[in-house]
């Protein structure tokens, strides 16, 4: 892997010009107290124990229209048009696995890759990929439909801003209000257990969602109250659980002459902070399967979209949080990154100019 410079990292990622630039927030932890009147050292870019080499990106020639991919198989799931076809590893065998039979506007697949939910003809439904047995679920989707950690519920944010989470077969439907002055969506993700519901929102008449949120699904009132509201900036990008539940994973966007974009981990109760990693933007992350970082895309100095992962916890010598980066294409972006097979694949979009987006992966070796 090319080593990445300190100055070339710091434009990337954490600079101190960006650092002097962010607002302090009361309950983030410093992960390593800087000297007064300095701002705190950018992250470095070190090996991860047990990987001593990252293949270079593989590109098929398979478009992804729909804006996303997931891992499907030994392959991949994209839709085409209002197909999802599913292909092997190298993308080159296809086969169509469902059509919906509406046009698709957003899809996510269950965790044991069973069934796919989306939403078509202003309606959420979920098929199943075995029987291509559709059922309709809810009202239309504002933002992501997602499944819990189980795939036995599924949360979104309708168009109205109500909260729905139902069971993957249709059942046991709770629509969960937005307290007063606070405006819901466009994300919905429920806790690993299940008993809770997060969302991004908007308070005080925001135009733009500026807050996390929290539900007790078993309480009677089953109303939002919030968990996390940041000093200055907006909630973009979506919201994301580590393995287990214990955090949530999101971006916080600054706007400005030289827009900022921190990815932060906040605890579940909304009592701890820790900012991963900066950069101008960032588009799309997950935390990996071994629960040990989160790969994410972002716009590096010459503009570009590049791919990186970040350690979910300090390094135990340097006290920092490790980032290196996982690929950079000649003239092309690196986009919404998702979970390969494994831990060692990491699939993305790789767009070039006006030309549709087209699957690459990348391994760990």
């Amino acid at each position: 892997m090319r080593p990445l410079y300190p100055a070339l990292l710091a434009a990337l990622l954490s600079s101190a010009a960006l650092a002097d630039r962010m607002v302090p927030e009361a309950k983030e932890r410093a992960l390593r107290a800087p000297e007064p009147g300095k701002p705190a050292a950018p992250p470095i870019e070190r090996d991860r124990p047990g990987i001593t080499q990252i293949a270079p990106p593989e590109i098929t020639t398979v478009a992804a229209p729909g804006g996303r991919v997931a891992a499907f198989g030994t392959g991949f799931l994209v839709l085409e048009g209002n197909v999802f076809v599913a292909y092997d590893r190298e993308g080159k065998e296809r086969r169509s696995v469902f059509t919906a039979p509406d046009a698709v506007s957003r899809w996510t697949l269950s965790p044991d890759q069973a069934r796919v939910a989306f939403a078509a003809a202003e309606k959420v439904q979920i098929a199943n990929l075995s029987t291509s047995e559709v059922t309709i679920l809810g009202p239309e989707a504002a933002g992501p439909i997602r499944f819990d950690a189980a795939g036995r519920r599924l949360a979104w944010i309708t168009i109205t801003g109500r909260a729905v989470t139902i069971a993957a077969d249709g059942t046991g439907r709770r629509d969960v209000l937005a307290d007063a002055g606070m405006a819901l969506g466009p994300d919905a993700l429920l806790s690993f257990d299940g008993k809770r519901l997060f969302a991004t929102a908007r308070l005080g008449g925001a135009e733009s969602p500026n807050a996390i949120v929290a539900a007790t699904l078993e309480s009677d009132a089953r109303t939002f109250a919030k968990l996390y509201e940041p000093a200055a900036g907006v909630i973009t990008g979506g919201l994301d659980l580590t393995p287990g539940g214990a955090s949530i994973i999101f971006v916080q966007h600054t706007p400005g002459a030289k827009p900022e974009s921190a990815l932060r981990l906040l605890s579940a109760d909304g009592a701890d902070m820790r900012t991963l990693a900066r950069a101008p933007a960032i588009d799309g992350f997950y935390a990996s399967q071994d629960g040990t970082r989160v790969n994410f895309a972002a716009r590096g100095a010459a503009g570009r979209f590049l791919l990186f992962e970040c350690s979910l916890a300090p390094d135990p010598a340097s006290g920092e949080i490790v980032t290196r980066r996982l690929a950079e294409i000649d003239g092309a972006d690196c986009l919404a990154p998702a979970a390969g097979p494994d831990w060692t694949m990491v699939y993305l979009l790789v767009k070039r100019g006006e030309a549709p987006a087209t699957v690459a992966r990348v391994t760990h070796k």
